[in-house]
């Protein structure tokens, strides 16, 4: 009869664990030299707007991830794709926010609206979800509910730290069910890095 707390206990832990990491969570694979792949190289010696079209914000690249809308992506490699600056102006920040859940964020933002993709990171696994904001009129949107055709990541190490360097790749295509006003096929492919911050 002790050790029934230690059961319930352990028990507890389990579910809780079993809740958090539920079908939506996929392994990632780890490529410690990844931060020496030429599209690195390449973003070195460009720039990024920390707003759209504000030149005030420019900063030096952090991804160069294509992510688009009903349009799937054919090239092989995102380094020489010639694609808008609104589609190839999305900024990549990580951080932690009162967890131990690490969050990578791709978004874009003219100061009124953006979209982009946050990808979790847990332990070994990860999910990637849609996100989007605006401030000039009501969201239709519901919650999105992505099924996922294909999904990769590959990141530079297992495990992170607040103020570590994290480079990384990704590609998805995935069915936004919930997309307002009727279910739309997401792309995204591309490299990205990033500064962890904590909050």
């Amino acid at each position: 009869m002790k050790n029934i707390p230690f059961v319930l206990i352990a028990f507890s832990l389990l579910s809780c664990k079993k809740t958090v990491l539920d079908n939506r969570w996929n392994i990632f694979s780890v490529n410690p030299n990844i931060q020496k792949n030429v599209n690195f190289k390449k973003m070195n010696s460009e720039k990024e707007f920390e707003m759209l079209f504000d030149s005030s914000t420019l900063k030096k690249k952090t991804n160069n991830i294509i992510f688009l809308t009903d349009s799937a992506i054919n090239f092989k490699d995102t380094l020489n794709a010639k694609k808008s600056i609104f589609i190839k102006n999305r900024k990549c920040n990580a951080h932690f926010w009162k967890s131990d859940t690490l969050s990578i964020n791709v978004m874009n933002s003219n100061g009124f609206s953006g979209n982009g993709f946050t990808i979790s990171v847990f332990e070994n696994h990860y999910k990637i979800d849609y996100s989007s904001f605006t401030d000039t009129q009501p969201h239709k949107n519901e919650k999105p509910k992505l099924n996922f055709g294909f999904i990769k990541l590959i990141l530079n190490k297992k495990n992170y730290k607040a103020n570590d360097s994290i480079f990384g790749y990704v590609e998805f295509k995935c069915i936004d069910e919930n997309s307002y006003p009727k279910p739309v096929e997401r792309f995204a492919k591309g490299y990205f890095r990033s500064k962890i911050e904590k909050y």
